[in-house]
C-alpha cells in the first residue's frame, strides 16, 4: 500500500500537558503546503522501518509509525 499524506508546516506549537498514555495534548496551527510525503506499507514476515531524507532522531520504538504497527498488530491478534 502506498499513501501520500499531506505535508504541512507547523507555525505554532504549544504542548499543554502530558497524558497518562505518554502522548501530549497540543495547541497548534498547521499550514498546508503543496507537497506530499510518501508512505509505503509492505506486508513482510518481520518488522522493518526505513526512511529517507532528514534523519529522524530518537529510538525506533518511539516512532509513531512503529507504535501504530504494534497497535494494529495487537488489535488484529485479539480478533483471531
Amino acid at each position: 500500500m502506498i499513501n501520500f499524506p499531506n505535508a504541512k508546516i507547523n507555525i505554532g506549537l504549544n504542548i499543554t500537558e502530558r497524558r497518562p498514555d505518554g502522548y501530549h495534548n497540543l495547541e497548534t496551527i498547521f499550514y498546508p503546503v503543496q507537497i506530499k510525503d510518501a508512505l509505503e506499507v509492505i506486508e513482510t514476515p518481520e518488522l522493518s522501518f526505513e526512511s529517507s531524507g532528514l534523519d529522524i532522531p530518537g529510538r525506533m520504538e518511539d516512532n509513531l509509525c512503529i507504535k501504530g504497527y504494534h497497535l494494529i498488530k495487537k488489535i488484529l491478534m485479539c480478533h483471531r
